[in-house]
């Protein structure tokens, strides 16, 4: 009748696909796959690294497994153990932290008395320059030094580098007393942090950090180097509903000194050597004024207070405790939930079963090259231009170049220049699965017999040139 519903008999979804299909099946395989070569992993490893001259990870004593076999701890030996290091279980899978018994069960509240907020005052960061360390027998002489000190409380932070390494690296350790500041170089002393281990694992002397959540897995997977009575300011800023629970807030609050925010430093490249008098400055403001917020938490955490210190000592305990575990791409349940946030996140829709095919494959075919590379999956493919190659699925340069003419990096970022080819490969092969994988010469070989006239091969048009374009 005139009024009957209609119900479309196909989703938008089937019928993009069957548009794929039909646009695959006039065209030649050539013509989708002209452009596209598949990459060993040698292929990908020697296109020249754009980068500052020489990679400090190329310098590592310790060789960098960025594949899927489980991490390995570095810890050789255990001090101040309560129980024997276990060899067997840190080659279990997942590991346990090897001081779990020491951190959980180190002392709730410190045995030292507090210090009044305003008794102790940090002096300024002019006042007394910072000790740079950046050779092994001096980071020893530190650790002889505090120890035989007597030091009860230090402040420490770190600086890591993620842009260009799959895992990162650790670049610089900030260590503050109440006398002294000081900025060890963690990439000249990669293989020589483990002499910190006593002090780290001291039960009697407290380790004050701001947002120690992935601190302390730097520390072990680095150097192996584990937190024994370890508090997380950021803790008790949040639980106590401080309006800014920054270090910068905390600072303010605390020792009444504005510094900036810590995402003002992200511009900084910590792997540069040497390190200037701007970054050493830099890196102090993470400790410097660290153990003014720990006098004025202490002061408000008392036992006889609503919030106790032995409460957000217990939740920082939690965090030292975690074992760092290696990055791995999800099932296909993760995939989806990825495919969904991304869509959102940059509004754009994904309107067929071939783009998400092209999803899933550029999501792998990025963290492949993240891991054959040394490079972070956003340095390689960034999620928004993940979402334009999925949504455009260009296997021509022309296409390529015009997938990107409106975006952040204004043209082709220079890695994947050199790797559009191996990229046309991922998605051509997206696009027409049933010649997935299809050795090249031999695709050619069975389409060029029929579709060459005159000597040259037939030019269909711009099918394949970005095909959802």
């Amino acid at each position: 009748s005139e009024h009957q519903t209609f119900r479309p008999t196909k989703t938008v979804e089937t019928l993009v696909d069957e548009l794929i299909q039909q646009a695959l099946a006039r065209s030649t395989l050539e013509e989708a796959f002209i452009e596209a070569e598949p990459a060993t992993d040698t292929d990908i490893l020697v296109i020249p690294y754009h980068d500052i001259p020489v990679r400090p990870q190329d310098r590592f004593k310790d060789a960098i497994d960025n594949s899927d076999a489980a991490f390995i701890p570095k810890l050789r030996r255990k001090p101040n153990a309560m129980e024997p290091l276990n060899h067997q279980e840190l080659m279990s899978t997942p590991w346990l932290s090897p001081y779990r018994t020491e951190i959980l069960q180190a002392p709730l509240n410190p045995a030292q008395p507090f210090n009044q907020p305003g008794t102790w005052r940090c002096a300024s960061l002019d006042s007394q320059p910072a000790v740079v360390i950046s050779h092994a027998a001096d980071l020893q002489a530190l650790a002889n030094k505090l120890r035989d000190e007597n030091v009860s409380e230090i402040a420490l932070g770190m600086e890591n580098h993620s842009e260009r390494s799959f895992q990162g690296f650790l670049c610089a350790l900030e260590l503050t007393t109440r006398h002294q500041d000081y900025v060890i170089d963690a990439l000249a002393l990669r293989s020589e942090l483990s002499a910190l281990a006593p002090l780290f694992t001291d039960p009697s002397v407290i380790k004050v950090l701001h947002h120690a959540r992935d601190a302390v897995l730097w520390l072990q997977r680095d150097a192996g180097l584990f937190l024994v009575n370890m508090l997380d300011t950021e803790i008790v800023a949040r639980d106590l509903g401080w309006a800014d629970p920054s270090l910068a807030g905390c600072v303010a609050r605390a020792a009444r000194v504005q510094i900036p925010h810590l995402e003002s430093q992200h511009s900084i490249d910590w792997r540069r050597r040497p390190l200037t008098d701007g970054v050493v400055r830099a890196a102090r403001l993470r400790t410097h004024y660290l153990l003014d917020v720990y006098d004025v938490v202490r002061h408000l955490t008392r036992d006889d207070s609503p919030y106790p210190f032995r409460i957000p000592i217990r939740k920082s305990a939690q965090l030292a405790v975690k074992a760092y575990q290696k990055s791995r791409l999800g099932g296909q349940d993760a995939l989806e939930a990825l495919r969904r946030d991304l869509c959102q996140q940059h509004g754009i829709a994904l309107t067929s079963k071939a783009q998400s095919r092209v999803f899933e494959a550029l999501v792998f075919w990025r963290d492949r090259v993240a891991r054959i590379r040394d490079e972070s999956v956003q340095y390689v493919l960034d999620d928004k231009s993940l979402m334009i190659l999925t949504r455009d699925c260009p296997t021509r340069f022309v296409a390529l170049e015009r997938s990107f003419r409106h975006t952040p990096h204004k043209g082709i970022p220079v890695l994947l220049n050199e790797l559009r080819r191996p990229l046309f490969w991922e998605i051509a092969c997206a696009l027409d699965p049933h010649h997935q994988r299809m050795p090249m010469e031999a695709a050619l070989e069975t389409e060029m017999s029929s579709h060459v006239e005159g000597g040259s091969i037939v030019d269909r048009g711009e099918i394949g040139f970005g095909w959802f374009q």
